[in-house]
């Protein structure tokens, strides 16, 4: 099945990614499909290459890594989940309070940990009357990470009338310009 596959299409060696014998006879295919074979002796394969269709066995045995941003994100959900940051009524100033701090220095330390992302931070107010306090809360939040060590240029703070009244942190890659 899998010589069949490789009869008259450039080869390459698995090993080391260099041209394979340009042979059609069934030899050069023979290596070529010892070649795979010897690679794919993994603990993640499911079955074995003399199966009816051996490129499955390829596709299941190679892991799926989790893109950086969605990793960010992930930790971001887990470190929020069942919290929020904290103001007093009406005021601006994030409260100093061990569950705020704890929420900021997670955030801080995702951002540390991965130089590749920035950070949204998304206040929210209840009316539109109050949108400039959810602006300035979100603010608030951006000069205290910035307190903790986080390049101000990896932050940018937003804001919108919800009535959830919160902040919340969305990480991003690249150039991201949000008015």
């Amino acid at each position: 099945a899998l010589s069949a596959l490789l009869d008259g299409a450039p080869r390459r060696s698995v090993a080391s990614g260099t041209p394979a014998s340009t042979n059609a006879g069934n030899g050069a295919s023979a290596s070529v499909y010892q070649s795979v074979s010897s690679q794919l002796k993994t603990p993640h394969a499911s079955s074995s290459l003399d199966s009816p269709h051996p490129a499955a066995v390829i596709l299941q045995s190679a892991p799926r890594a989790p893109s950086i941003l969605a990793r960010a994100a992930t930790d971001v959900q887990k470190l929020m989940m069942g919290k929020q940051v904290m103001f007093r009524s009406g005021a601006v100033a994030v409260m100093d309070h061990s569950a705020n701090v704890e929420i900021l220095q997670g955030i801080a330390h995702i951002l540390r940990n991965t130089p590749a992302i920035h950070m949204r931070v998304h206040g929210e107010t209840d009316n539109d009357l109050r949108a400039d306090l959810a602006r300035a809360r979100a603010k608030s939040c951006v000069d205290a990470l910035v307190d903790m060590g986080v390049d101000r240029a990896r932050l940018i703070s937003t804001a919108a009338v919800s009535e959830q009244r919160k902040v919340s942190f969305m990480p991003y890659m690249g150039d991201v310009h949000i008015q």
